[in-house]
């Protein structure tokens, strides 16, 4: 199928045949009403960035109306002109940190969960400058991949740590005030995405290592219901469901790490959309791993990489419906 072809079939369902190179669309799959994204803009990536450390993740909006989206091999955190649709250097992390999502604070910091070489993690709270001014929540035993601000200002961090030997990856919680997480679940694989409802009466966690997606109740801030969890969605193929976000219908979008492709579900964990880049079909743009709805719009805003060439673009689609309205807009 060409490309042309594959974007007019695109914009009613997904199914079809693809080229060796790209990552089919699992059968189960492909009668979920498809949209084709298109190209934002691309991130200008230093030389010194190899193909593989090409990665981007953590799509974050600033009051200002700029974008952040972080480089995570590299330690940088890139900022984009949505005017000008181009990208510039906004800061070097120092100390060999690796940021993996980036979380605007209502203050006007931007919060960044951290690898550090040891394979340890903390979050990194920046000044509009793009210097540190605080730490939380450092550790050896977690790798902090996302995070997600309540309404109170606490935060919900996921953990890529883990594997089916050492399910030791869970949901941690850090309250107002506090610089310590507390355990909200733990025995999972390398959770990744992490949302909060509307209401925030619950989480959506997507299980990168089982490929699950769970909703779990909640009782108050950081408390997880004593029987209120479901696992809502089994994802197919390799490598896993990525990070996630909501719109203000509680819709959740989910990217699907290495296939060049998100999801979108309702409020009850139904696939109802997919979103595909393009080029995947010939196996460009596959590392698709973070979606984010821009503030006061019902756009959609998806960020990839190619590991084949080292391309790095955002790149922008229909929403289901407007951004929600969280911590850091109210």
């Amino acid at each position: 199928m060409g490309h042309a072809d594959s974007r007019r079939h695109a914009e009613g369902f997904a199914g079809g045949a693809y080229e060796e190179a790209g990552f089919p669309i699992p059968p189960a799959e492909q009668s979920i009403p498809a949209t084709y994204a298109s190209l934002f803009c691309t991130i200008p990536l230093a030389d010194d960035v190899p193909p593989s450390h090409s990665i981007l993740e953590g799509l974050c909006f600033l009051h200002n109306g700029d974008l952040l989206v972080c480089n995570t091999p590299m330690g940088r955190i890139y900022r984009v002109d949505m005017d000008r649709r181009s990208a510039s250097l906004w800061c070097q992390l120092p100390d060999g940190l690796q940021p993996s999502a980036a979380k605007l604070h209502r203050d006007g910091r931007v919060f960044a969960t951290c690898i550090t070489p040891e394979n340890g993690s903390l979050v990194v709270a920046l000044s509009p400058e793009g210097e540190i001014t605080e730490r939380f929540a450092q550790t050896d035993g977690h790798l902090y991949d996302d995070m997600v601000f309540d309404r109170g200002g606490g935060f919900y961090l996921s953990d890529l740590s883990g594997s089916i030997a050492r399910p030791t990856s869970g949901v941690w919680y850090v309250a107002p005030g506090s610089h310590q997480p507390t355990p909200v679940v733990t025995a999972m694989i390398m959770t990744n995405g992490i949302a909060l409802t509307p209401d925030e009466g619950a989480l959506w966690v997507t299980e990168y290592g089982t490929g699950l997606l769970h909703w779990i109740g909640l009782e108050d801030h950081g408390v997880a219901s004593f029987a209120g969890s479901h696992i809502t969605y089994r994802f197919c193929g390799l490598e896993g469901p990525d990070s996630a976000c909501i719109d203000a219908g509680g819709n959740l979008y989910v990217a699907l790490c290495g296939q060049g492709r998100f999801m979108a579900f309702d409020r009850n964990g139904i696939p109802v959309r997919q979103y595909l880049l393009p080029g995947r079909e010939r196996g460009r743009m596959l590392k698709s791993t973070h979606p984010q709805v821009r503030p006061g719009t019902s756009e959609l805003y998806l960020c990839s990489a190619d590991l084949a060439t080292g391309g790095a673009s955002v790149f922008v689609a229909p929403a289901l419906e407007s951004a929600h309205r969280g911590f850091a807009w109210t």
